[in-house]
């Protein structure tokens, strides 16, 4: 384990300054990232190829996109809020190309 070192960068999109308002690692045993912005994408990162698994756009619509995304402890599930929109959804990463799909939201 390296500390205070930077390990890798991944580059979120084409834009350079994208600002990102959330992280999230998997914990059920597939090794990937999720990283949302505040324009509302969500992209899914493999860690052990170290590169872009697939990316969704307007995840959570309004100003100030995605706010928060948090996977459930051992299961392919991720919860997402919105800033803006005043909404919960309930990823479940159970697709073969590795992108998410709404199960439930709020």
């Amino acid at each position: 384990m390296k500390l205070n070192q930077c390990v890798d960068v991944l580059a979120h999109g084409s834009a350079e300054n994208v600002e990102i308002s959330a992280i999230s690692f998997r914990s059920d045993g597939d090794e990937s990232l999720v990283s949302c912005t505040v324009g509302g994408e969500m992209a899914v990162w493999d860690l052990n190829e170290m590169r872009l698994r697939c990316v969704s756009r307007f995840v959570h619509s309004g100003r100030g996109g995605i706010g928060s995304a948090q996977f459930i402890v051992g299961e392919e599930l991720l919860l997402t809020c919105g800033r803006s929109d005043n909404c919960m959804k309930l990823h479940a990463f159970d697709q073969p190309d590795g992108r998410g799909r709404v199960v439930r939201y709020r």
